[in-house]
């Protein structure tokens, strides 16, 4: 979840996906960016090293399919600061890449309305349409990753991108993993109706005035 510099809050795949697992979880995230909560900084040296992990596997990930693939490109950081305008702009820029027909697009950012979501890789398939691919370190795709891959697909549908009906995880053991995102569309809208209604994005439009702060649809 972000709060930009003009005052509008965004919703991650993540954020999402935690509507699903543990809305508590997801309203206290909300209250952290609102400055209505501090943070909680635990350090913890075993789930810091997972994250070195995990952060080394997507860089694998990305330096193979930079082998497989003669056209791989990373899209270009978010310019900042982060406002609805800058994040249409670097959308336009995802665009150009897809129109420009490259095999693999890295990082690729996608906003639409009050969702924001940056897939690991979207990938070109045969038929020209592309295929949202996740980088985990799990042996096997989970639920909460098929939801987070279904997330990025219904942007891609709201920006009329033509998308493959299946996503996929490159797993941590070197095997793949795909799934039916299609499956998935009635969750995905049934999950961001939740967190738009609950929080910020419900109660918001009541408490927000008093902070000076605006929220978009």
């Amino acid at each position: 979840m972000i709060l930009t510099d003009d005052s509008t809050v965004l919703l991650s795949a993540s954020d999402i996906v935690l509507v699903h697992t543990c809305e508590y979880g997801f309203l206290r995230r909300a209250d952290v960016v609102l400055g209505r909560a501090v943070r909680e900084r635990v350090d913890d040296p075993f789930m810091e090293q997972l994250a070195e992990q995990g952060r080394a596997h997507e860089s694998d990930t990305d330096r193979r399919l930079a082998t497989e693939h003669d056209q791989f490109i990373v899209a270009p950081n978010l310019d900042h600061p982060l406002t609805r305008a800058s994040l249409t702009a670097a959308t336009e820029r995802t665009r150009a890449l897809i129109e420009a027909e490259y095999s693999v697009i890295s990082q690729a950012p996608l906003f639409c309305h009050d969702v924001l979501v940056r897939p690991d890789f979207l990938i070109r398939q045969p038929d020209g349409r592309y295929e949202v691919w996740d980088a985990k370190l799990a042996h096997s795709i989970k639920h909460e990753t098929e939801l987070q891959l279904a997330v990025a697909a219904y942007v891609l549908d709201a920006l009329d991108i033509p998308r493959s009906a299946t996503g996929g995880v490159f797993l941590g053991n070197g095997s793949r993993d795909t799934a039916d995102l299609d499956e998935l569309t009635d969750d995905v809208h049934r999950l961001i109706g939740r967190a738009r209604r609950s929080s910020p994005l419900g109660w918001c439009t009541r408490l927000i005035p008093r902070l000076g702060v605006s929220v978009r649809p």
